[in-house]
């Protein structure tokens, strides 16, 4: 089983022995860069049309096996339209989960540094 990779991040050690010993990955496949590229720069125009900016990988995932899973994070429009495009292709459309933990530290001079740290716990479809 392969897992498509929709997302703006390298997959942690612990989120890759988790999508191997939970969904049975072989195969993790990153996007091909200028698709990769599309994905991080979504721009924040009112006007924009969702569906063109992403027609690059609306095809690249209608040519690929759509027996796959699909890890899916970003912009919450584009993931939402994604999610569901994916989905009437028969993929297996995931997100990953994660504890937060919060460290906050005041300094000397009264100002506070903020630390935040998250920790993978599984992957969940989305329904």
């Amino acid at each position: 089983m392969h897992l498509h990779l929709i997302f703006n991040h390298q997959l942690t050690a612990a989120q890759i022995s988790d999508a191997k010993a939970s969904l049975g990955i072989k195969k993790i496949k990153y996007l091909p860069k200028e698709l990769q590229e599309i994905w991080a720069n979504i721009p924040a125009n009112a006007a924009l049309d969702l569906e063109q900016h992403l027609i690059k990988l609306l095809h690249y995932f209608k040519a690929q096996d759509a027996n796959a899973y699909v890890l899916v994070q970003g912009d919450f429009g584009a993931v939402y339209f994604m999610v569901n495009y994916l989905k009437d292709l028969g993929y297996k459309p995931i997100y990953a989960t994660t504890e937060r933990k919060i460290i906050e530290e005041k300094l000397t001079n009264n100002t506070i540094v903020t630390k935040r740290i998250f920790k993978h716990v599984c992957f969940r479809p989305y329904i």
